[in-house]
């Protein structure tokens, strides 16, 4: 990839392409980070959220996917993350504790 699809496409552009893996993201917070007084927009805005997709981003990353899905599904950013938050809480591992609790007071404060 070059650095002028970098420039001009954000991350979130590119994962829904499927040209960057989750993992490209802190090449962009980086890049972020390191741009200084050149860079005005937000770091939700550099990635390509919405200030509620990075929110619920910075939850849990893997709601990336569930981000993607409601941008070009039928089912809101809402639907996917409450539905993605029931599955966490029926499976109830240890390692999700910490996003049950906060995606528990998430889901409610969002519902439609």
């Amino acid at each position: 990839m070059s650095d002028a699809e970098l420039t001009t496409a954000t991350f979130f552009d590119l994962f829904s392409d499927g040209r960057v893996t989750v993992d490209g993201v802190d090449d962009f917070v980086e890049a972020w980070h390191e741009s200084g007084d050149e860079e005005t927009r937000s770091l939700s805005e550099y990635l390509g959220m919405t200030d509620e997709e990075y929110g619920v981003w910075m939850i849990d990353h893997r709601i990336l996917p569930l981000m993607v899905e409601a941008r070009t599904g039928s089912a809101s950013l809402y639907d996917r993350v409450a539905a993605y938050y029931d599955q966490l809480r029926e499976a109830n591992r240890w390692e999700d504790r910490a996003a049950i609790h906060t995606l528990s007071y998430w889901v409610p404060r969002h519902r439609p």
